[in-house]
């Protein structure tokens, strides 16, 4: 269908990394990175993802806040050929248990600030194993901490992807 090689979101967060790592990537209220910075922490979420077990073509859940963490996970997961299924903190566990169950997700990501709604969202889901809970910026009690995961692990294999590779589920009310 195309006739260039398929370069995923996370390429670009490399080529920018090499070409101008010292200029800003990403800026969320005080919080900025660079593109090296950036694309570092890209690198250790996927190495940890990977250590997690993660293969191309895997589902991800992620319940983070808005941030730029939550946009280095996402890129991470992408940099492994994962999938990326975003999921709302303004959703009842309920429905989120829901989502993780019919995505088929392998492993979840949650952030300390919605911490007590991805227990109980992961409490509701059939189809997940404890395992497979990572806390990106906190660990214990069942979560296995991001940092924990990246310590000492080996960068993370590159995917080949094709035009047809999923990159993520997008669950939506049908609202705009």
């Amino acid at each position: 269908m195309f006739d260039r090689p398929v370069v995923s979101l996370a390429d670009v967060v490399a080529t920018h990394a090499r070409s101008r790592g010292g200029q800003p990537a990403f800026a969320c209220g005080a919080e900025k990175r660079t593109w090296r910075e950036a694309n570092a922490q890209v690198d250790r979420v996927a190495a940890a993802l990977t250590r997690a077990g993660l293969r191309a073509g895997d589902r991800v859940a992620l319940l983070l806040p808005n941030s730029i963490g939550a946009v280095e996970a996402m890129l991470g997961v992408l940099r492994c050929g994962g999938v990326v299924v975003p999921l709302s903190a303004f959703l009842r566990p309920e429905a989120l248990a829901g989502m993780i169950d019919d995505a088929r997700v392998r492993l979840f990501v949650a952030a300390a600030p919605l911490e007590p709604l991805a227990r109980a969202a992961v409490a509701g889901a059939r189809s997940l194993p404890e395992s497979a809970l990572i806390g990106l910026d906190f660990g214990g009690a069942g979560w296995r901490a991001l940092d924990d995961l990246a310590q000492g692990a080996p960068p993370a294999p590159l995917p080949a992807l094709t035009a047809e590779s999923p990159m993520n589920i997008i669950y939506s009310s049908g609202t705009t």
